[in-house]
């Protein structure tokens, strides 16, 4: 997005005429938003305007000066709508209380939090999204959104082809510069080289300088050294002269050359056939970069290359590869006493893996020399293209692609229910069907990547043998067969022969390379994805259990139950787990939250009288979390999330233990008085079960003791739980209903799950998340009225309705909410007076 007001960016705005600082503030705001290159929509600039306060109303602004206001701060409407939401702007009779100015230099009387307004939130969420989804820069440079019709084919034109360009721009440089040099015409009896003419040397000189100048404007294209207008006129130009000054020229020569009879004693040589792989790669470019420039000016994307930082340096390791490449095979001509068009092809089978040694004799020790220390550095560049190129197509795949696919599926489903007044669906239907979305979204792509690898690898096998069989003479079958076995790298002692199969297998062997390390990449994914579900389904066990039952098979189903013996039952308790966390009953809970006659358990001071004594609301929608009443119940987080621990002695230590208790009591003060319906005999035969779990993972782990320091025995006064008499909550700390204390335990609340999605995003970050699960980030983030829509995760606004890893977002806004909570509670505690009745407000 380009930013407004780029020569006065350090000036101050200033208005004449205007008595009060309402506008100002308004106008600094958005060319704030603008200058930090958050995307200003009609939809913000509308909750600016609409924002309430207590100010005086602008009619006195005059409609004539809002052009002139408009111009002066640069802030030009991105929509034709934009006029008008900028009158509401000047009639509205509100002012931004709880934003800070950008040139407000008055002294602040006292310290303020100010709230999140919408136009802040919309920032924060372009910042996140920036975060989550690595590919939503992207997407924003985009003026279609995924789920439009023709997106991926824009994106593909905007992403792609500045990438596919970059790769074959250097290396047709490279084979216009062969064609220079390798004679055009070869003696068919006699080994000497033969010059061409004239003007066949300066026809090809001028083609080639148009193509590095091309070359050479993409470069600086791609860095953003120059603009991407100018840039794109000489690239598409440039390689589209180069291609057709260098056809006509083929043309002209093989007439010149069959008119003159030259046919009897010469043959056409590699520089001819170099050529014509030069004007196929020249007008590749020409063609690609043509298309790019048509969605820049049909407004489909920004002017811009859209790659990243990392993507960049793609044009620069293809540059390098293609200079040593022409290095190697000018050094190989002298050490290998070759000809330059099989030192060329030297050189590119021996990058590519495929493997020519024939050419270096035994008693070369100089030749043995420099082929090993040239091919280790063509191997690292080589290398890196491949890897470049395979991570560019993951994260189009994983990211955009899925997105897009999603975005579709999401879009059916959603018109499907909008308007359908008789649809039950609910909250939680609605999260299950957008599971169900994505998951389909990903099988259905999974399958479309493996469909596209194995087409484009049996159209680069089949052209590959097509053409060598054309130019060399072989038979079909022969070509298709000398292509597969380089495809696998293994190649053979068979070599083309002809100048025209040596032009067309260098040029073929490095495009092939990289389509066969995609396609193994890709199915390799795809089937290994597969086979861990098929393992995770509940028919694996009945097949371990027939491997066994069978005499010819039971060593199968060993191997495969052996997993089994070292590892527990991980499902089971993940259930365990879920049942031992409880949401409050508010059946059996009164709004004041504690009765008068549990005297022994409220601190009756005077001050504490001051400090607490607020309404304890169970409609709270952060006392909704699930419960954690007992200290071993933290145990089945760190054994589901453990898998490299070998030993667990560290569990009953004193230190570990009382941690654990003081986490678990002050995760619950806050719910002081209210009650829980729990199955006492369940839960603890549940945490023995866990206990016999921590032994089968470390044999050494001493269960006994850990039943005397967990107390495992029914909850009573003793108990190191929270449920005590009659299922009601209660905590060790003397304090009652106090106002930090309060304050503490919501925050210990949420470090809790914080701590949890930060160690899923360590060791799971692809995990996926239960309804629960969301419903309590949802909860201890203030976002529960999205609950209450039944068909929120459905809508655009879903955080489900793009792929992203889920404990990333957890985590992000867990800690966003936690800085929030700390200064709220900071300032409320800092605006107590002790000196007078007054109570803080409750943070939440």
């Amino acid at each position: 997005m380009a930013k407004l007001g780029g020569r006065n960016r350090g000036q101050k705005i200033a208005f004449t005429g205007l008595q009060t600082s309402y506008f100002k503030r308004k106008a600094s705001l958005l060319r704030h938003l603008k200058k930090s290159e958050i995307k200003l929509t009609d939809e913000i600039v509308s909750d600016v305007a609409s924002e309430s306060t207590d100010n005086a109303t602008l009619e006195s602004i005059s409609s004539q000066n809002i052009p002139q206001l408009w111009q002066k701060f640069r802030l030009s409407p991105s929509k034709p709508k934009a006029g008008e939401l900028f009158n509401k702007l000047r009639r509205s009779n509100t002012k931004l209380s709880q934003i800070a100015s950008m040139n407000n230099s008055e002294p602040q009387e006292e310290l303020k939090i100010p709230g999140i307004s919408d136009v802040e939130e919309a920032g924060l969420k372009e910042y996140y999204d920036l975060i989550i989804n690595s590919a939503a820069w992207q997407q924003a440079n985009m003026n279609l959104k995924p789920g439009d019709q023709f997106y991926l084919f824009w994106f593909f034109c905007s992403a792609f082809i500045p990438l596919v360009a970059s790769c074959t721009g250097p290396l047709s440089n490279i084979f216009s510069l062969l064609a220079i040099i390798c004679p055009w015409k070869v003696h068919k009896f006699e080994n000497k080289d033969v010059k061409d003419p004239a003007w066949c040397y300066a026809v090809n000189s001028i083609s080639i300088v148009f193509a590095i100048i091309s070359n050479f404007c993409l470069i600086l294209n791609y860095r953003r050294k120059i603009r991407y207008t100018y840039a794109q006129i000489v690239s598409v130009c440039g390689w589209g002269i180069a291609s057709y000054i260098l056809v006509s020229l083929i043309i002209v020569y093989h007439y010149w050359f069959y008119h003159e009879g030259l046919d009897e004693h010469y043959t056409i040589g590699e520089g001819f056939w170099f050529a014509c792989v030069s004007v196929v790669l020249h007008f590749t470019s020409h063609i690609l970069l043509m298309l790019n420039e048509l969605g820049f000016l049909l407004k489909k994307y920004k002017p811009l290359f859209n790659i990243d930082k990392v993507q960049e340096t793609l044009i620069i390791q293809t540059v390098s590869l293609s200079v040593w490449l022409m290095i190697g095979a000018a050094i190989f001509t002298r050490v290998l006493k070759l000809r330059l068009s099989d030192s060329m092809l030297y050189c590119v089978t021996s990058v590519t893996t495929i493997g020519l040694q024939d050419d270096v004799s035994n008693s070369n020790a100089l030749g043995q020399t420099l082929t090993s220390i040239w091919i280790i550095c063509g191997l690292v560049m080589f290398g890196l293209i491949i890897t470049s190129i395979g991570k560019m197509l993951f994260q189009f795949s994983r990211t955009t692609l899925a997105c897009h696919r999603m975005e579709v599926l999401r879009r059916i489903v959603y018109r499907a229910h909008e308007f359908d007044q008789s649809s039950e669906l609910s909250n939680a239907d609605s999260f299950n069907l957008i599971k169900k979305v994505s998951k389909g979204a990903f099988q259905v792509q999974g399958i479309i990547e493996v469909t596209f690898a194995i087409i484009i690898f049996m159209i680069t096998l089949m052209c590959g043998g097509m053409a060598l069989a054309l130019v060399e003479g072989w038979s079909y079958k022969f070509g298709v067969y000398f292509c597969f076995f380089n495809l696998m790298t293994l190649g053979l002692s068979n070599t083309p022969n002809t100048p025209g199969g040596k032009a067309f297998f260098c040029a073929w062997a490095i495009a092939a390379i990289p389509v066969m390390t995609i396609l193994v990449s890709t199915t390799s994914d795809f089937v290994f994805s597969k086979l861990t579900q098929m393992e995770q389904l509940t028919f694996f066990e009945i097949f371990v259990e027939f491997c066994l039952s069978k005499k010819y098979l039971r060593n199968i189903g060993k191997f495969l139950k052996k997993k089994e013996n070292v590892y527990v039952d991980m499902p089971t308790l993940k259930t365990m787990r879920t049942r031992s966390m409880f949401v409050v009953d508010e059946s059996n809970n009164e709004s004041s939250g504690i009765n008068e006659e549990e005297e022994t358990y409220v601190d009756k001071s005077e001050e504490e009288k001051i400090k607490g004594g607020y309404t304890l609301n169970p409609n709270d929608p952060i006392c909704k979390v699930p419960v954690l009443c007992h200290p071993a119940d933290m145990l089945y987080k760190l054994i589901i999330d453990g898998d490299s621990h070998h030993s667990y002695g560290f569990v009953n230590q004193q230190i570990y233990v009382d941690s654990a208790i003081t986490t678990i009591h002050l995760a619950n003060y806050f719910r002081e008085g209210m009650h829980v319906s729990i199955p006492n005999d369940e839960l603890y035969v549940q945490r023995l079960k866990l206990g016999q779990s921590l032994k089968a993972l470390d044999p050494n782990f001493d269960v006994d003791l850990y039943i005397e320091m967990f107390n495992l025995y029914p909850t009573d006064h003793d108990s190191v739980g929270v449920i005590q008499d009659g299922n009601c909550i209660r905590t060790k700390f003397k304090k009652k209903h106090n106002f930090v204390l309060n304050q503490l335990s919501r925050m210990q609340l949420l470090l809790i799950e914080l701590r949890k999605s930060i160690m899923d995003m360590c060791t799971d970050p692809n995990k996926k998340y239960t309804y629960e699960e969301w419903q309590t980030l949802f909860n201890l983030t203030n976002r529960s009225s999205s609950l209450n829509d039944n068909i929120f995760w459905i809508r655009a606004i879903s955080p489900l309705a793009v792929p992203m890893q889920e404990p990333k977002y957890f985590t992000l806004h867990y800690l966003r909410h936690f800085q929030e909570m700390l200064e709220m509670f900071a300032l409320a505690w800092d605006d107590y007076d002790a000196s007078k009745s007054s109570k803080p407000a409750i943070i939440s």
